[in-house]
């Protein structure tokens, strides 16, 4: 559950009430969050390799630094990768594909190519028309990320 989300359950407070503070940093800023907290983007869970061990061998074999000579495109280097794997194969890209965009949803391209070039090992950055094209290649039956 999101911490911004209320819960639904009352909170005990002391009997003695706080004195009225008009300040919102004095209040410790937005909900109750320290003025160092609240100027604070908050941070997005960390993406390791290890997390998407088949999604990171498709990149590193078929997003390397010559797939547009190689390929042309993206959505070609998933089929290519497509026709030459295994069911096994396919399903696991698939599946961990599929994780991956449930995870990063809502993140900027930006974010989503620095883990995809960094430790996920793409040598390509992709744009919104590319994640789209390759939810449709390599997961189907999944709506491809808005």
């Amino acid at each position: 559950m999101s911490p911004d989300r209320p819960t639904g359950k009352t909170e005990c407070r002391d009997s003695h009430p706080e004195p009225a503070l008009s300040n919102p940093e004095e209040r410790g800023g937005p909900k109750g969050l320290s003025s160092r907290e609240a100027a604070e983007p908050p941070q997005a869970t960390e993406i390791s390799s290890t997390d998407f061990p088949a999604l990171r061998s498709f990149l590193r074999g078929y997003f390397h630094q010559d797939m547009r000579d190689e390929y042309g495109s993206p959505e070609e280097a998933a089929r290519e990768f497509c026709s030459d794997a295994s069911p096994e194969e396919r399903a696991a890209v698939a599946k961990e594909w599929t994780r991956f965009m449930d995870q990063t949803q809502g993140r900027p391209m930006d974010e989503i190519n620095r883990i995809l070039t960094g430790p996920l090992g793409s040598a390509y950055s992709l744009t919104d028309d590319d994640v789209h094209r390759l939810s449709a290649t390599l997961s189907p039956s999944r709506k491809a990320r808005k």
